[in-house]
């Protein structure tokens, strides 16, 4: 007989533990386990869940162990030094982050008791548990190395001061009636900024407005700065905007709703006035970004999308002072090649209009004729690719986007 992998070899004494104790009742429809024999059954029903995580994908928990050592150190310094109580992020996250082990098999959890009651084999067992780890993995990974490049960019800011709106939303429910649950149909104002000390970090379910995560005020730069991340679409109209920023119309009253599925990774902004930085969307506009950032935290991204879904957004939000691809593992060349030579950082901080899409501009005769032998001339884009890894210092061009020209050369504020 071969010998069981670890994980049957758990789960074989689970059944033996079931077995050995009648009292525990556990059928297609049915589970009972009694309080004197609960204990020993989920550690022996858990340890079949972490022998099959360290058999099948060491590998991913290797990944997710470095990551959540960076993320709770850079935690640790935003709490410690910029007078942050704690960072509130969603429940799965937590998991993940604190504890990866926890976190990443807790997918395993109904597959594991439909194995025990009968309802699938073990073969279905392991092909759906592949699956959902997987899938999980990707979400949560990509979630915790975004939550690590956003403190590490607060840090970088060294504010003095946060600020946010209630996040809870609850007047989704309480307020708009029936006849205004249409998207867009009830208007309001948006609602006030209060300074914080604890970090939300993380959003879910319907939303009246999309305002940012956070407002920082950085006292070296002496402006105010905004990040949103985990963008969702607005269901309400505000009935005032900042006039001092610019607003990308999304859609009108007249179109028929179709939710915008997909955003970018996060996106910054910079104000002299708080309030102007108070919203990011409603629901037909959308103010137009300084930064959009998009964080590659896989392997071969590259050669997976390639930076098609950059150039998109970069083309749909114009931000102002361009696009910065983050990237956790090392880039190919041909990546940077596809979005053109680097502007100058002078430049790049003087646009005020993004760069156009690249576009080929063949040299011609005054008869307007192409020149015999020339190759076609391709405008760079304001779009940067930064290979960060987890070194918070090399985040610093997207601090410095924002800088004058004259100060360029001075340390960046963190």
């Amino acid at each position: 007989m071969a010998p069981l992998n670890n994980w049957q070899d758990a789960y074989s004494k689970l059944g033996g533990y079931i077995k050995n104790n009648p009292s525990i009742k556990i059928a297609p429809n049915l589970i009972a386990i009694p309080g004197d024999v609960r204990t020993e059954f989920y550690r022996l029903f858990d340890t079949v869940r972490v022998a099959f995580l360290r058999e099948n994908f060491p590998d991913l928990l290797a990944e997710a162990e470095l990551l959540s050592r960076n993320y709770g150190a850079v935690s640790q310094e935003a709490t410690g030094t910029l007078g942050i109580t704690d960072v509130k992020l969603l429940g799965g996250l937590t998991w993940f982050l604190s504890d990866p082990t926890n976190g990443l098999m807790r997918p395993l959890f109904d597959h594991l008791f439909n194995l025990v009651k009968g309802k699938i084999d073990t073969d279905a067992f392991e092909q759906l548990s592949l699956k959902s780890i997987r899938g999980s993995f990707n979400q949560l990974f990509k979630a915790g190395y975004e939550k690590w490049v956003i403190l590490s960019l607060l840090k970088m800011l060294a504010p003095d001061k946060l600020y946010s709106t209630d996040t809870t939303d609850t007047r989704m429910d309480s307020q708009a009636t029936e006849a205004e649950t249409m998207p867009g149909l009830h208007e309001d104002l948006v609602p006030p900024l209060l300074e914080i000390q604890s970090l939300q970090l993380g959003h879910s379910g319907d939303i009246t407005f999309t305002v940012p995560d956070f407002i920082a005020h950085s006292p070296k730069m002496n402006r105010f700065f905004s990040i949103r991340s985990e963008i969702l679409d607005a269901f309400w109209t505000a009935k005032s905007v900042s006039e001092k920023q610019e607003w990308l119309r999304l859609r009108t009253m007249t179109d028929h709703y179709l939710p915008i599925i997909k955003w970018p990774d996060m996106i910054i902004y910079a104000a002299d006035r708080l309030d102007d930085l108070a919203l990011v969307a409603d629901f037909g506009r959308f103010c137009r970004p300084d930064v959009i950032i998009e964080c590659m935290e896989q392997e071969g991204w590259y050669q997976q999308e390639g930076l098609e879904r950059v150039k998109y957004y970069h083309d749909f939000l114009k931000p102002k002072l361009g696009t910065f691809v983050v990237s956790r593992v090392p880039v190919p060349e041909e990546a940077y090649k596809e979005i053109g030579p680097q502007p100058a950082p002078e430049e790049a901080s003087k646009e005020l209009e993004p760069q156009p899409a690249p576009e080929e501009k063949p040299a011609k005769t005054a008869a307007g004729e192409l020149l015999p032998g020339e190759e076609p001339v391709t405008e760079p884009l304001n779009i940067h690719i930064l290979e960060v890894g987890y070194d918070q210092s090399l985040l610093a061009p997207i601090i410095e986007a924002f800088l004058p020209p004259e100060q360029k050369a001075e340390e960046p504020a963190g």
